[in-house]
C-alpha cells in the first residue's frame, strides 16, 4: 500500500477502565483492515489486490462541517485492470 499525504489509521488501545468500551471510531468499523485518512485536495491511497477478485468494497465517510450543516466533498476511484 502506498500513502500520498494521508495517514494510516490504527485502533485506539484499550480503555483502561475496564468497564469502558469504546465504539464507534473509524478504525473499529474497519473490519479488522486498515483505515487510512485523506484529509486534504490530493491526498491519495494506492493498493494492488493479492489475487485475482471480481469486486471491490470501499467505504468512506465524510465528517459534518465543525458547525453543523453539512460539507461537500469528493471521492474518485480509479481502477487498473491488466487483461
Amino acid at each position: 500500500m502506498v500513502i500520498l499525504g494521508g495517514a494510516l489509521l490504527v485502533p485506539p488501545p484499550p480503555a483502561v477502565d475496564k468497564n469502558a468500551v469504546v465504539t464507534n471510531t473509524v478504525t473499529m468499523e474497519s473490519s479488522g483492515r486498515q483505515c487510512v485518512r485523506l484529509s486534504a485536495p490530493g491526498q491519495s491511497v494506492e493498493f494492488e489486490a493479492q489475487a485475482a477478485a471480481n469486486g471491490a468494497v470501499v467505504r468512506y465517510c465524510v465528517p459534518d462541517a465543525p458547525a453543523g450543516g453539512g460539507i461537500d466533498s469528493t471521492l474518485s476511484l480509479y481502477v487498473k485492470r491488466d487483461l
